[in-house]
């Protein structure tokens, strides 16, 4: 979506917090890491999910039994101080629950410490979308040393973040979540436009599968990968256009336009080194579990750029071993390519999330056995940094 296309739904707003308002950090200055140059080598942002409660809507529980949230107040509120309000405030009632990554994204932020202009500890995530454009979603108030990721750590849509907190400028436990889109990749998010996070996750919720299947979080993670343009049916037949679309939007790769047509997106495929110029002539009709199974070989050396999905590697496995007949079908290509029968879409998602990471626990190494020795005497332990008697992080910025 292009700026004039958010025109209803957003508020231009006046004072920003004062930690932005100072000349020290008025500078344009870009949050994306310098390695991610003018083609980011992170995925795309397609459909998005509320960070709390139900990913699906607002006022209904969340997974596991998770809390109901509401909406305590959202942009264009006054602030104390003058300005005005930048996000929407989603409370139950109690702080502890988990945030989740409302789209598909990079860390540009992830601050443990410190006040930081009332956002306390507090995550901001950049997003690619569709279009070409950049949108950073921001999440506040996080409960202290509750953090999960870490700048330059690429997340999926649903990953855990943080848990809900009051740290920074708030007088209850709620999160502050806020969506700005940016004039370009090197404008900050600060000085981003503020868009109504409400509405525009709203808008871009994925397609509820009225047949819900094992393969549904698979197509909902292609879905939020803008991998597919809607979530259809999980034992839909796969064509060869729609895999090539998966293909093109899966594929490490430094073009952000797309061809409309399928041969275009075909020539592309070719010329980034996924698809064989020889064996990919055929008209887009059904995909056979042999074609799938060489594309797949040819994607694993180009490489991927999608985030994996949020999933428990023991799940994937599972899942995987009823499918294909092995926990990790992209280590047996082989035997996926004489698999019986045509392609389902929802198979060929789970085929490409199994690509997309290792899935492999990492198993600790053991311990050395301890040298036996005279004893030392104690070390006096240095004070924890940073630390009040209370168990507060210090509210100065570090």
């Amino acid at each position: 979506m292009r700026r004039a296309a958010w025109t209803l739904g957003m508020l231009a707003l006046g004072a920003l917090p004062v930690a932005v308002q100072a000349r020290a950090e008025s500078a344009r200055v870009a949050l994306l890491p310098a390695w991610v140059g003018d083609h980011p080598r992170f995925g795309w942002s397609g459909a998005w999910m509320f960070p709390v409660g139900s990913p699906y809507e607002i006022g209904k529980p969340g997974p596991e039994g998770s809390p109901a949230y509401r909406i305590n107040r959202c942009i264009g509120g006054h602030e104390e101080g003058g300005g005005k309000h930048q996000g929407a405030d989603l409370s139950c009632g109690h702080g502890g629950d988990l945030v989740r990554a409302a789209g598909h994204g990079l860390v540009v932020k992830a601050e443990e410490h410190g006040w930081n202009g009332g956002y306390g500890r507090h995550i901001v995530i950049a997003h690619r979308l569709v279009d070409g454009g950049l949108v950073y979603s921001v999440y506040a108030h996080l409960q202290d040393q509750s953090l999960r990721v870490k700048k330059g750590q690429i997340v999926a849509a649903g990953q855990p973040l943080a848990r809900v907190g009051r740290s920074g400028h708030a007088s209850s436990e709620h999160l502050h979540f806020e969506v700005r889109l940016a004039a370009g990749q090197d404008e900050a998010w600060q000085n981003a436009e503020v868009l109504d996070p409400i509405t525009f996750v709203t808008e871009h919720l994925p397609v509820y599968e009225a047949v819900r299947s094992a393969d549904t979080p698979y197509l909902e993670w292609a879905e939020c990968s803008a991998l597919l343009a809607s979530a259809d049916r999980a034992d839909f037949t796969l064509l060869r256009a729609t895999w090539w679309q998966m293909l093109a939007r899966a594929a490490k790769q430094s073009r952000d336009d797309f061809p409309a047509d399928s041969d275009g997106v075909r020539r592309m495929l070719i010329g980034e080194g996924v698809l064989d110029a020889a064996g990919s002539s055929a008209p887009p009709d059904t995909l056979t579990w042999a074609e799938l199974a060489r594309d797949l070989r040819r994607l694993k050396k180009v490489g991927l750029m999608v985030a994996r999905p949020p999933l428990t590697p023991a799940a994937h496995r599972a899942l995987c071993g009823s499918e294909f007949d092995t926990p990790r079908p992209t280590l047996a290509l082989d035997q996926l390519a004489k698999k019986k029968g045509v392609p389902r879409l929802g198979e060929a998602c789970v085929a490409l999330a199994d690509l997309s990471s290792s899935w492999d626990v990492t198993k600790k190494k053991p311990k050395p056995p301890a040298v036996q020795g005279p004893a030392l005497p104690p070390v006096a332990t240095p004070p924890a940094r940073g630390l009040q008697a209370s168990g507060e992080v210090d509210s100065h910025p570090h």
